[in-house]
């Protein structure tokens, strides 16, 4: 295993905790009445335990595995991931006030041309895409109410 699985397992295993932390303070509800921290939890309790397991493997595999292509132990794609917490934090903090439908366009397009890295014609494409597929599946399909933010004079009526 390399070094950057430990890395990457421990800071997905704080992560998790978090959400798992913030999505009990949300309410849990139930089964049958779910609260609105109850996707947060379980998906912070599902991502905890798979980076646990991720970190506990690398330490048991030994952490001298290869080093990244630029010599440094977490290799060139862990520079990316402060950057990619920073769009989250940014995106968690704007959400009520700009509105999921164009934050989540802009943190898409983000992603894309960060992680790995897209044209901005697909970046664009993709970003809009998915936006507005969640949005159709969940906000009218299933009645899941998304912030609006600035679009609340369209979106609302």
């Amino acid at each position: 295993m390399r070094p950057s699985d430990i890395g990457t397992g421990l800071l997905g295993l704080g992560l998790g905790l978090w959400l798992v932390y913030e999505g009990r303070d949300m309410g849990l509800g139930d089964l049958h009445e779910p609260g609105s921290g109850f996707i947060l939890f379980w998906v912070g309790a599902l991502m905890a335990a798979l980076s646990a397991l991720l970190a506990g493997s690398a330490v048991l595999a030994g952490a001298g595995g290869a080093a990244g292509a630029d010599g440094s132990p977490f290799g060139e794609r862990w520079r990316r991931v402060p950057l990619v917490l920073a769009y989250l934090v940014v995106y968690c903090a704007l959400l009520e006030a700009v509105g999921f439908i164009l934050l989540t366009i802009a943190l898409l397009f983000l992603l894309f041309r960060t992680v790995d890295p897209q044209s901005w014609t697909k970046a664009v494409l993709y970003s809009v895409a998915i936006t507005l597929a969640v949005y159709v599946l969940f906000g009218v399909g299933l009645g899941t109410q998304f912030p609006a933010g600035l679009l609340e004079p369209l979106l609302v009526g």
